[in-house]
């Protein structure tokens, strides 16, 4: 059924904040009762989307604090500053207040190189309720958010976290992390794990770091003898023996699909950002119609390469304001219920 583009926001935002939900659920952060497989975890693109749909869950929000507060440490702030870099996620100035009030820490100094600026003079709601507009303050403002032009109330931490389950698949760059560090190796094992041999360039793309740095690890870790190499004419790919990986790790399966979600949160909150833009939802269906066609044909691209290829319609045979029902049914397909998201890690 097509639903209004005003419902269909709901609907959106909903599944969205679900989605975040599940994943960190699966990171510890207590408070939510939905079990659905969560897919894959990616810690740095889940916390650079939370920044922005977050604001629309003060719990959420608050929980994730909680989170980094105690895990922040298994943060790769430098892959973090790359995907960053990469692509225009709008939840980085959220981020940056985030960087600056974990930085207070001694312990998460790090933090520092994500801080973008403070000391700025206009102010806005940090939080929003479901319908856009700004929730109202109570208590004092927390200050490091108040210097970068958000406000909101002072941050209570609180230790109410549930052990980070490493023994699911989903968590599995967290079990790399805690085995072998905060580091490129964790990523390109991961990387390898799910998509089987690749060169070296390919790995360095969808892992968010240099070329010379993979090359260098790979050839560190080929030495061990646990990471095999083959040549394809002049090119090296590298590979594991997936079947002694997956027992040594423990796994549930063995995973036979990578999903590049840098690329895949970024389509995500480019979607949101389209329909949450102030009195979209009140234009007429043929200009809202031609605004998303316009929309999908920039980010379809970045989905498919994410993963998700042969999801999305192709929208040239449906002209006008027709196009406003398959757009629903195309974005339905990639949220609800968490599924795509496990279904593609185990097909792409």
């Amino acid at each position: 059924m097509n639903l209004s583009l005003k419902k269909f926001k709901d609907f959106y935002l909903e599944h969205l904040l679900a989605l975040l939900w599940r994943k960190w659920s699966a990171l510890g952060v207590t408070g939510y009762g939905d079990n659905v497989e969560s897919g894959l975890i990616d810690p740095e693109v889940l916390l650079l989307l939370s920044c922005t749909v977050a604001r629309y869950d003060p719990r959420l929000f608050d929980a994730i604090m909680d989170w980094l507060n105690i895990n922040g440490g298994l943060i790769n702030i430098r892959r973090l500053k790359k995907i960053i870099n990469s692509y225009a996620f709008q939840g980085a100035d959220i981020l940056s207040a985030v960087a600056a009030f974990m930085e207070q820490k001694h312990k998460f100094l790090k933090w520092k190189g994500l801080i973008r600026r403070q000391d700025t003079e206009s102010r806005e709601s940090l939080f929003f309720l479901k319908d856009g507009s700004s929730m109202k303050q109570f208590g004092k403002s927390e200050p490091v958010f108040f210097k970068h032009g958000y406000l909101r109330g002072k941050i209570k931490l609180r230790k109410n976290l549930s052990p980070i389950k490493t023994g699911n698949n989903n968590c599995l760059i967290v079990k790399l992390r805690f085995l072998f560090g905060i580091n490129a190796r964790s990523e390109i094992l991961l990387y390898l794990l799910a998509k089987g041999k690749a060169h070296p360039s390919e790995i360095a793309r969808k892992i968010y770091y240099s070329q010379k740095t993979v090359q260098d690890t790979l050839v560190e870790m080929e030495h061990s003898g646990l990471v095999r190499l083959t040549m394809a004419g002049r090119e090296k790919h590298y590979w594991l023996n997936n079947e002694k990986w997956s027992a040594f790790l423990m796994l549930d399966e063995p995973l036979t699909g990578y999903i590049n979600q840098p690329l895949f949160f970024y389509a995500l909150e480019k979607l949101w950002l389209k329909l949450n833009q102030k009195n979209f939802c009140n234009f007429n269906s043929e200009t809202q119609a031609s605004e998303l066609r316009e929309l999908m044909r920039e980010i379809r691209p970045k989905i498919e390469e994410a993963g998700f290829r042969g999801i999305l319609s192709d929208d040239q045979p449906y002209l006008g304001e027709s196009y406003l029902s398959v757009f629903q049914s195309d974005i339905k397909k990639l949220i609800t219920t968490g599924e795509p998201l496990h279904a593609a890690t185990k097909s792409a």
